[in-house]
């Protein structure tokens, strides 16, 4: 079931409906059976999966807290639960990556074997929902409280707005939530449906109309086939907004549909495309994820304590790998790892922008900050490249015909299609840097009177706003829904 097609559009008002009806000692119960449909309306054979996992880390969770008084004990559990839940995940999510590299190196070794080809159907949201379990173990191991209640740990393994793609949550936040449910609020419903509709807006309008344009693009090159400049760089903005739009319009539908109950669950993206270095994308990209490996691997693995920019690198490449079975993320996680490795050796030197070494004057600081921001941006969509192509090798013709070290067909996208791509990216930054400075004078902007008298039109004209979004959302859909890009991690 996805959250772009008809079927959760009847699906989740009728949960909204029915879970204000009910009591609210029931409401938990009806989220976890809806959460449970959610996930068996893709394949039922798979909910078996999630429900056993949820009932082996429940059974360690109490253990762990159990054995506080047993360090060793309790460390040896730890160890047990985090391996269980990477087994699952390494079984389902890289048996065949690992398997196909082996025979490669026992074919460069002399030893020809057969590669004995077996499917695998990769369980939604598997990567993230590992993850939400290590965290628990984790700091129930660190000496939190265990969650007591299996409903609630259940709701929060399962809770179907964050199910598949995430963000990826913090038990204590979520399970704190189900111990006061708060009631029935037009103007939080109001909330929860705005933001449905700004992410099918992002997700259908957008994302899934510079879909095309990014397999186009891709397409055309490979091994021996490259593509002009300009043609590859505006595919690869395409696909830069595509993954943008498409990601964050998940999360907006996530955090939608789980403000219609009365959850709140964490943001993960903060106009990332407005970082002015590696390391301020990071915080704004993501940043569920973000957070959850710097406190759970780079944290572990020594932090700043020690071999600071190796805990760097090793972290961003696990971070890549976790996206998916392919050396593409590999390499893209070890780009941002050397970027951020890169970035922290100069700040430690002092060299950043705030640098007593570099000219001074709000001139100079502006130019440096545009300096800053477009070099970040083309480093990140360079990376892009990895994360989108189908192998190594097309990863390379893509970034040859972006040098314009190689170039091929000038023909691949047309003048209006290259147009609508450059329109987005121009639209997209200009109105989340008009979204941020706004914020940082919203202050001064909130003394004038008819800031007042605009906040109340604009109240009332909500619905209108409503109406003319779905409106364009109807308008502007492909022929048929594309499947979140995230799905596959």
């Amino acid at each position: 079931m996805l959250f772009n097609t008809l079927q959760y559009a009847y699906f989740l008002p009728s949960v909204v409906v029915a879970y204000y009806l009910l009591p609210a000692r029931w409401r938990p119960w009806l989220l976890l059976v809806a959460s449970y449909i959610f996930y068996a309306s893709w394949n039922a054979l798979y909910l078996i999966l999630i429900i056993g996992l949820t009932l082996a880390n429940y059974g360690v969770g109490l253990g762990l807290a159990k054995l506080e008084s047993q360090p060793k004990s309790r460390a040896w559990l730890l160890r047990l639960g985090v391996i269980g839940n990477l087994s699952v995940l390494v079984f389902y999510k890289y048996t065949q990556f690992l398997l196909n590299n082996f025979l490669q190196a026992l074919g460069l070794a002399g030893l020809k074997l057969t590669n004995p080809e077996f499917s695998l159907i990769l369980p939604l949201g598997i990567s993230f929902f590992t993850f939400e379990f290590i965290h628990y173990l984790v700091d129930v191991g660190r000496g939190q409280p265990a969650v007591k209640s299996l409903l609630k740990f259940a709701l929060f393994a399962a809770f179907f707005p964050t199910q598949i793609a995430g963000p990826i949550k913090r038990y204590e936040a979520f399970v704190g939530q189900l111990d006061n449910l708060p009631p029935f609020e037009w103007a939080r419903i109001g909330a929860g449906i705005k933001l449905i509709l700004v992410g099918l807006f992002k997700k259908i309008a957008l994302a899934d109309n510079l879909a095309p344009l990014v397999g186009l693009g891709f397409g055309a090159v490979g091994p021996g086939q490259y593509l002009g400049p300009l043609q590859a760089w505006i595919t690869v903005l395409a696909f830069a907004m595509q993954i943008y739009f498409d990601f964050s319009g998940y999360t907006d539908v996530g955090r939608g549909s789980a403000l219609l109950f009365g959850y709140s669950v964490p943001e993960n993206f903060n106009r990332p495309y407005l970082g002015r270095n590696i390391s301020d994308f990071w915080r704004r990209w993501h940043m569920s994820l973000s957070s959850w490996l710097r406190d759970y691997l780079y944290i572990p693995l020594g932090g700043n304590r020690g071999h600071r920019y190796r805990n760097l690198f090793l972290t961003m490449l696990i971070g890549g790998l976790w996206h998916g079975a392919n050396w593409t993320f590999v390499a893209w996680g070890a780009f941002h790892g050397g970027l951020l490795v890169v970035f922290w050796w100069f700040k430690g030197r002092g060299l950043n922008e705030n640098s007593s070494l570099l000219p001074q004057g709000r001139l100079w600081q502006t130019t440096q900050s545009l300096l800053n921001w477009a070099v970040t941006f083309a480093l990140v969509c360079v990376g892009w490249v990895f994360f989108r192509a189908s192998d190594i090798g097309q990863a390379l013709a893509m970034l040859h015909s972006m040098s314009g070290w190689r170039t091929g067909n000038t023909g691949v996208l047309t003048l209006n299609q290259r147009l609508f791509v450059l329109a987005i990216v121009v639209g997209c930054l200009a109105f989340e840097l008009m979204l941020e400075q706004r914020e940082k004078l919203g202050f001064w902007v909130s003394k004038a009177k008819w800031v007042g008298r605009l906040s109340v039109i604009g109240r009332s004209l909500q619905p209108v706003g409503y109406v003319l979004l779905l409106a364009l959302i109807l308008i502007a859909r492909p022929v048929s829904a594309g499947r979140f890009i995230y799905f596959q991690f």
